[in-house]
């Protein structure tokens, strides 16, 4: 009672830190329930940032529940009305194929009887695969894209882009969770390394998601890409010392760009690889790469550079430029 004008003081003037190292008003902000640390939260200024241990942060609870901090929990969220998903048919197979060795790494003797608890609980999840996941949180008005999302709820696990990829690492915590094992029984390397060696062999009957026909690549997006391309290089270089080699129309080369010397000397080759998603869910769309292109980028070698554009045809457009430097096993020295 001593401290509750100070309280109520700060509940209408205090800020406090948020997930994006701002400072943001009491009032406006919420905190997250420490056992769904899975939620996409990280982009969020809206909530309180989280410090010290998980016993740490609940001993700090009652603090941000007297300043009338509400928590958000995973039923806030939802999968976006206009997520599109699919079932993920290749990894589900994985799972399938791995599940007896899943448990002989868990116990040796018993794994008949552990099979058959894991097979139970496996049989109980759905797992989607969504080329742009997108959730929503109403009390947050935040629709963040995700590469992940697990519903404990109902037990269902979403992904976009390829399942295997470092964007999806945390696939193996959900599974953990919804097989209801911890890294005590058996190792996420060792998990990781079952599902690999189990991985389908596809027939020509592909078992990989394809991204819808909407995502793949168009002359729109290309051009898009390259005149996006072409503005950053010249901001960068000058335009004495760009070259782009489809400025008067498409010539199907193999690369798209030269970068100049002051002697005109070409020092890089640019190829543009635009992609309409975000770079969250940019392995949900492959890079195209021409035989004529891969045949030139090996004899190019550390002069040739992949221009990823993200976002294409929106504000929010950006590139990353990737240097693969391709190189024979003879040519390594270590």
């Amino acid at each position: 009672n001593n401290y509750s004008s100070d309280i109520q003081n700060f509940k209408q003037t205090g800020k406090l830190l948020t997930n994006i190292n701002t400072f943001q008003n009491v009032s406006l902000l919420f905190y997250q329930d420490v056992s769904a640390n899975y939620l996409p939260l990280d982009e969020s200024d809206r909530i309180v940032k989280r410090f010290g241990s998980k016993d740490d942060w609940k001993k700090f609870e009652p603090v941000l529940i007297a300043f009338g901090i509400e928590k958000i929990i995973v039923s806030d969220f939802t999968l976006d009305a206009l997520t599109m998903k699919s079932d993920a048919v290749e990894l589900t197979k994985t799972i399938e194929s791995s599940l007896a060795e899943f448990a002989k790494n868990i116990d040796n003797i018993n794994y008949q009887a552990i099979e058959i608890q894991i097979k139970s609980k496996f049989e109980q999840i759905k797992i989607y695969y969504s080329p742009n996941l997108k959730m929503s949180c109403a009390k947050l008005n935040f629709s963040p894209i995700v590469p992940n999302y697990y519903d404990t709820a109902q037990r269902t696990i979403f992904y976009s882009g390829n399942w295997n990829s470092i964007s999806n690492a945390k696939l193996v915590e959900y599974l953990f969770k919804a097989f209801e094992i911890s890294e005590n029984q058996i190792s996420k390397d060792e998990f990781v390394k079952i599902l690999l060696e189990n991985i389908p062999f596809s027939d020509g009957n592909t078992w990989q998601e394809v991204p819808p026909e909407s995502l793949l690549p168009d002359e729109s997006t290309g051009r898009f890409g390259e005149e996006l391309v072409f503005k950053e290089l010249i901001q960068m270089f000058g335009k004495e010392h760009v070259r782009w080699m489809n400025q008067g129309g498409e010539t199907y080369g193999t690369y798209d760009f030269e970068i100049l010397n002051g002697n005109k000397e070409v020092i890089y080759f640019v190829d543009s690889k635009a992609t309409t998603t975000s770079e969250v869910s940019g392995d949900t769309v492959p890079i195209y790469i021409r035989p004529s292109e891969w045949s030139f980028m090996q004899n190019a070698g550390e002069k040739y550079l992949i221009a990823r554009v993200y976002n294409a045809k929106k504000n929010g457009a950006y590139i990353k430029y990737l240097n693969l430097g391709l190189k024979k096993l003879d040519e390594i020295t270590l």
